[in-house]
């Protein structure tokens, strides 16, 4: 019986050491969380909010105007439509017809 208490008195005390362990490692995650938070906060608080709209819309214009050159070079897009309408006959005698009797697979 001696025996019995001293091994649930040796387990109660390695469950107090391990939760004291967990709890120092709880509140460090939290002052270390609090010291990036208050760093980042400093950091924004001059911040002027009126130029860094203005930042995003450039930002956006600028993505805007990148993605129609990027289509227009990949030829999505041509500067003179009617260029484009004009080499349409063109492509069009490039294209044999398939045969329409021609029965295809099993």
């Amino acid at each position: 019986m001696v025996n019995n208490l001293n091994r649930d008195f040796l387990m109660l005390e390695f469950a107090i050491y391990t939760l004291i362990g967990c709890n120092i490692l709880a509140f460090c995650g939290f002052a270390y969380t609090r010291a990036r938070l208050g760093k980042l906060e400093r950091a924004l608080g001059d911040l002027d909010w009126e130029a860094l709209a203005g930042l995003v819309g450039d930002v956006a214009v600028l993505k805007r105007t990148i993605q129609k050159l990027n289509m227009r070079l990949n030829g999505m897009e041509t500067a003179d439509p009617m260029a484009a309408l004009a080499r349409l006959p063109q492509l069009q005698q490039n294209v044999t017809p398939l045969a329409a009797n021609k029965k295809r697979g099993g």
